[in-house]
């Protein structure tokens, strides 16, 4: 279904009064709350956190660090080599663009190298790629990201240096960043992490899915190797959470999140017994209409409750969400704080995979 085209609403006005990561505000509306209520008429939406807009300035000086840490240490994969290459002979090649390791592997002929930015990366690009080297035409293009961790479901509050704190117990990180949103400038609640290993990346995702950060049940995902632009990061499908349990009308909850553009898919989760697992997904065709919906929507009343709406992890669309949240939530039981129970690392070495450990994995 194709997504009708609105004028965007306005940003946040005068910045609201600051709220903890458990919800707790200063008042009893924000002005985002007022926002929404004189646009959708009784509608008073009561988020979570109340979110203070930066100015100009501070917009784009956190959106030049989040990118630039996104570019930070950059990889580049270099192919054809001869066989007599050595790692010297490499760091030779690059000496303009700031290498900072060499991976050879005769036997491929193909060097991974990391140089200082995604700036020098690209620079290598065009001026190297299908360039002759010792009588053989050489590629060289970005190395896939494939240990790049993403962590949903944040608080939008929290901070780079907690992220950095919740995700270094499993290894040495590369890159850890924040993404936020180009509009306003405001963390739109999920992170990126990427480690010099991948098999901390795996441990880290198994490790933190599922556990509680305030209110918040986190959900990790290893991104797709494709996903080599910052752009491209940008989610294109919400989360929308604390729906009544015996909540299961997919068209009311469409009607809400169709006033500024309508979703390409909607569906509550619901489990084998027919009720609802209190969760559903949405997808918008664009990653900047599922933003504005997250910020006009965010807090929305439905029955005895307000809705919390936050983006899923990028890469996915909606009904492979579906399935991927309906087998993490499939694993909770007593006693268990999150989708997923802190597995023992003994466990898993003696124990057959199950179906959600394969899913993890």
């Amino acid at each position: 279904m194709a997504a009708a085209v609105h004028s965007k609403p306005p940003l946040l006005s005068e910045p609201p009064a600051h709220s903890d990561l458990n919800g707790n505000s200063s008042h009893n509306m924000s002005s985002e709350d007022s926002q929404g209520s004189s646009q959708r008429g009784e509608v008073v939406l009561k988020p979570e956190e109340s979110l203070t807009a930066l100015g100009e300035e501070e917009r784009r000086e956190v959106l030049s660090r989040a990118k630039s840490e996104f570019n930070n240490r950059r990889r580049i994969v270099v192919r054809n080599l001869p066989n007599d290459i050595t790692a010297q002979d490499i760091q030779s090649m690059l000496a303009d663009y700031g290498v900072q390791h060499v991976h050879l592997d005769k036997a491929t002929g193909t060097a991974q190298v990391t140089v200082q930015n995604g700036d020098q990366a690209g620079t290598a690009i065009l001026k190297l790629h299908h360039s002759s080297y010792k009588d053989r035409q050489i590629s060289v293009t970005l190395a896939p990201n494939d240990s790049l961790l993403c962590i949903a479901n944040l608080p939008q509050l929290y901070a780079l240096e907690q992220l950095q704190e919740l995700a270094r117990p499993f290894g040495i990180l590369e890159r850890c960043f924040l993404l936020r949103s180009d509009r306003t400038g405001l963390s739109k609640g999920y992170g990126f992490v990427e480690y010099t290993k991948k098999e901390s990346a795996l441990q880290a995702k198994i490790q933190l899915t599922g556990r509680r950060i305030g209110t918040r049940i986190l959900c990790c995902d290893i991104m797709d190797p494709g996903l080599l632009t910052h752009d491209s990061l940008h989610s294109k499908c919400l989360l929308v959470e604390k729906l009544p349990m015996d909540f299961r009308d997919t068209s009311q909850l469409s009607r809400i999140f169709s006033q500024l553009y309508p979703p390409m898919f909607c569906q509550i989760s619901v489990g084998p017994n027919g009720q609802s697992r209190g969760f559903a997904v949405l997808e918008f065709e664009l990653p900047e209409q599922a933003e504005i919906v997250q910020q006009e929507t965010n807090g929305h009343p439905l029955q005895d409750v307000h809705l919390r709406v936050a983006f899923c992890p990028p890469g996915h669309n909606g009904p492979g969400l579906m399935s991927v949240m309906a087998t993490a939530l499939s694993s909770v039981g007593p006693g268990k704080n999150g989708l997923l129970p802190d597995p023992n690392p003994a466990q898993l070495l003696n124990t057959p995979p199950t179906q959600v450990q394969l899913q993890l994995l």
